[in-house]
């Protein structure tokens, strides 16, 4: 009996041993769209960014302005792309929290604030796409703004810098295309604002990666 007992707890204390030191690192979540302070004149957010833990992301929530988790669809993995809508936003100022989880129910948030403003422009960056990467330290921003009691400003800002006045024809639907240069190697975040006649702003921002040494890629059809 007794050499029964000591080959159980042997192998007891080998299952423990199996099992590996507990998992208390917190997933990661990083938030790429949109950028903090963003204004815009609708009352919907498309949020986009990343999950990763050095096991799994089992799950992913999101909160409006602390209120309660709603969960998105992901497929479980060690890096968890995320692409989903918020809508609800109030008026004003409006945070946005995702939550990742892994499967010891450990959690890493991040959060982004979001500014629905109803009369506000419409703006929007058509060119270049976010988190394009090439080797020169300038690059051509294009898209366009619009709004029913005309837009009569664009300006732009650098990695959070000065506001940089674009030479636009105001009215209710303006083009704009202009050229950043100075951009610092890595990332960089061109914000691009919308002024109209009642001096209401709205933004949205792209991200630019400058790497010296990347290859050059030109699409021609």
């Amino acid at each position: 009996m007794k050499r029964k007992l000591l080959a159980i707890g042997a192998a007891v204390l080998l299952l423990v041993g199996c099992s590996g030191p507990a998992d208390t690192k917190s997933p990661t979540v990083t938030i790429t769209q949109p950028t903090n302070n963003t204004t815009q004149n609708t009352n919907s957010v498309r949020i986009q960014g990343t999950a990763t833990d050095d096991r799994e992301v089992k799950r992913v929530t999101y909160q409006l302005n602390g209120g309660a988790e709603n969960e998105v669809q992901v497929a479980a993995g060690k890096s968890v792309s995320l692409d989903f809508t918020v809508s609800g936003l109030g008026q004003g100022n409006n945070v946005v929290s995702v939550n990742a989880y892994d499967g010891a129910n450990n959690k890493g948030s991040a959060s982004v604030t979001v500014v629905y403003q109803p009369n506000a422009p419409s703006v929007t960056i058509t060119q270049p796409a976010n988190n394009t990467t090439q080797n020169t330290n300038s690059v051509t921003v294009q898209g366009n703004a619009s709004d029913a009691n005309g837009v009569n400003k664009i300006t732009y800002q650098l990695n959070g810098g000065t506001e940089q006045t674009v030479t636009i024809t105001p009215g209710a639907q303006v083009n704009f295309s202009f050229n950043v240069s100075n951009l610092a190697q890595g990332n960089n975040t061109i914000t691009v604002n919308a002024y109209n006649t009642l001096n209401l702003k709205a933004n949205t921002s792209v991200t630019v990666v400058y790497q010296p040494n990347a290859p050059s890629v030109t699409i021609t059809q």
